[in-house]
């Protein structure tokens, strides 16, 4: 019986097959059961992990996820980026000082050594081959005017990009539900709604509106409607010992009650996923920190919260005083490392998961794929 790393690896191999037939996009069927098994995992997170709220509706997952494992990676913003997160999953890290491990990421989560956490917007490709075809597709559409139109092959490239990103990140869910999290973003609403603190949205083009209807068109109203469930499935918040992670910078402070409620809250969604920069309260990092994690100090640093959403220039950019590290590179594929040990380690003790310096580990390890290997470029210490 294959383990469940190696399932996810067939899968993948399965996956890049198809992105190499060009006049392929992916399966509606295979969408749907993985739409199916997702929903399940993200229905029936473990409560110690992913607390549950009461509501009208019975018990459901709230919006704050607990991170246990000694190491955390974050993903920042995916952008349809199927071949980097499938090369993520299957390489292996070597940070000096932090982190030398020579199984995949995949082996390491099912060993129980790491937690992924992907910082939403799974959808919308963003690079510059992306940006052109956007546009091509918005000309062809305002020039036809039926939604039709919108079935083109740079309409096809984009969305099945997207789709099978998607797919992936759903599937790696259903594997390890404890190990897999992926937060919501506010590109991860595929029927373009403007409700449950989501709104329409455009960069490029349209890109909103015509992947909605390009979904409907490929796919179906059922589908769509599956689709609508799991994004409101989707957690709002990562805390591991020492920090937090979301899609956006926190507009206010952010309570344990607001993610638990966060259904019931479109506000608690919007202030974590659309914020821009200059948009937050004053110190809404530091008190939410405060709200989410028992201490604000482990290993002896400061609490960090991390995100996404707003594009930075180098490898990372500070906000609030330093509490807030924003880490979406459009110029660089890159992850962070993060340790997460419950207890600060003597320099130079062995862990059962990499080397732990004690105080002189980073606050977080900036890594690049080099061939099968994750490698340090940077740090933040």
């Amino acid at each position: 019986m294959e383990s469940r790393a190696e399932q996810a690896e067939s899968f993948i191999r399965e996956l890049h097959t198809l992105f190499q037939q060009r006049s392929s996009l992916p399966d509606p069927t295979l969408l749907a059961s993985l739409l199916q098994v997702a929903v399940a995992a993200l229905s029936a997170e473990n409560p110690e992990k992913r607390p549950y709220a009461e509501s009208d509706r019975g018990k459901l997952p709230g919006g704050l996820v607990r991170l246990f494992a000694p190491h955390v990676l974050l993903i920042p913003d995916l952008h349809a980026r199927f071949s980097f997160l499938s090369a993520v999953l299957t390489a292996s890290i070597h940070a000096e000082g932090l982190w030398d491990e020579s199984r995949t990421l995949l082996d390491c989560m099912d060993a129980g050594l790491l937690e992924i956490v992907c910082l939403g917007d799974i959808l919308h490709g963003e690079s510059p081959e992306s940006a052109r075809n956007w546009v091509l597709a918005a000309e062809k559409y305002a020039k036809d005017g039926r939604d039709e139109s919108l079935l083109s092959s740079e309409m096809d490239a984009e969305m099945g990009a997207s789709v099978a990103t998607l797919m992936l990140v759903m599937k790696i869910k259903a594997l390890f539900p404890d190990s897999f999290h992926s937060l919501k973003g506010n590109h991860d609403n595929m029927s373009n709604s403007s409700s449950d603190g989501d709104f329409a949205f455009y960069k490029y083009a349209r890109e909103g509106a015509m992947g909605a209807a390009w979904f409907r068109l490929r796919y179906g109203d059922e589908l769509m409607k599956q689709m609508r469930a799991y994004e409101r499935l989707l957690p709002l918040v990562a805390a591991g010992r020492w920090f937090c992670a979301s899609h956006a910078e926190p507009r206010r402070a952010i309570s344990a009650e607001d993610l638990l409620n966060y259904r019931e809250r479109p506000d608690v969604v919007t202030d974590l996923i659309w914020t821009a920069n200059g948009n937050a309260e004053e110190d809404s990092v530091r008190q939410s920190l405060a709200n989410l994690i028992s201490s604000g100090k482990v290993l002896n640093r400061e609490g960090l919260w991390f995100s996404g959403h707003r594009p930075v220039i180098s490898h990372y950019a500070l906000r609030q005083n330093g509490a807030l590290v924003q880490i979406h590179s459009q110029t660089r594929d890159q992850v962070v490392l993060l340790n997460n040990s419950p207890v600060s380690a003597e320099p130079g003790a062995s862990h059962k998961s990499g080397t732990i310096n004690g105080s002189g580990v980073p606050k977080a390890v900036f890594l690049e794929l080099d061939k099968k290997r994750l490698v340090s470029s940077a740090v933040l210490s």
